[in-house]
């Protein structure tokens, strides 16, 4: 009950207590004292309505309101409801007309047409092409770009995505072969992946002789990756001889990091984003 209603039945209650206290003796009570005690009682004989009236008056309430929705006038719904709902909040007939006059709303707005439409270009028939199963209409190109994104980030987490080669040389050594099983259960994982192997080699020698030994050290890994189960149509060799190094200096360990070959997730053109290290 409102703060405002129990103060004023309090004071009603009082009034009414004073006035059928005894009077001191040789008083009475007088009729205008009688009368406004009666006149503090009005609020409270107001607020003890039986339920039943009240909801009766909620209900005649509500009806004002679908009248005027079903004459469409709009805004004296609204004013209806707002005084419905001043006197009666917690009624269900208040519950009801917001709902008719919330649905009534969303359905004028879905039916509004956009503002300011351009008239629209002739139509011109034209051959729509095969959607593939690959890539559905609905799936947007920067859905799929994340996704490829998180893809590689998880490869490179949980595999390692490069292995390193002696001076001049193309054997895979026992601990390049474990990265590349971890790669190869990966890629079993989501076969639907392609892969790029990107060759690297270092300064040392030519630029033909280096072109070389990256070509060949590419092929050992495509080789390795399909002996252990992976189908070599989803295998990409990007051979780049010694024109990205990762490490330029004379130190021994500077031009071990260079001879490399890294695998990454994803076509030519996705893989030719990623290669540099």
């Amino acid at each position: 009950m409102p703060a405002a209603q129990v103060i004023r039945r309090a004071m009603a209650m009082g009034a009414l207590a004073m006035t059928l206290l005894p009077a001191p003796q040789g008083q009475a009570t007088s009729p205008s004292q009688l009368q406004d005690a009666l006149g503090a009682l009005q609020p409270l004989r107001q607020d003890v309505r039986a339920p039943r009236d009240r909801d009766a008056e909620a209900q005649r309430m509500l009806d004002l309101v679908r009248d005027n929705l079903a004459r469409g006038d709009l805004p004296s719904a609204e004013r209806q409801l707002q005084i419905l709902s001043e006197r009666h909040p917690d009624s269900d007939a208040a519950a009801e007309g917001r709902r008719l006059l919330g649905r009534l709303q969303d359905n004028d707005a879905r039916a509004r047409p956009p503002a300011q439409l351009a008239p629209p270009p002739p139509v011109i028939a034209r051959p729509e092409p095969p959607r593939t199963a690959e890539r559905p209409a609905a799936q947007s190109w920067s859905t799929e770009v994340r996704r490829a994104r998180a893809l590689a980030q998880d490869f490179k987490a949980t595999t390692g995505d490069r292995i390193f080669f002696s001076d001049g040389s193309t054997d895979i050594g026992s601990r390049a072969r474990a990265v590349l099983s971890s790669q190869v259960e990966w890629l079993k994982r989501f076969p639907q992946v392609p892969v790029t192997v990107i060759a690297h080699a270092d300064d040392r020698g030519g630029k033909e002789l280096n072109e070389d030994l990256s070509i060949r050290r590419g092929e050992a890994v495509r080789a390795r990756l399909v002996a252990e189960g992976i189908d070599e149509k989803r295998i990409r060799v990007l051979p780049l001889g010694r024109e990205q190094p990762v490490a330029t200096c004379d130190a021994p360990g500077c031009s071990a990091q260079n001879r490399r070959v890294v695998t990454v997730i994803g076509d030519g053109e996705q893989a030719s984003a990623q290669r540099r290290p």
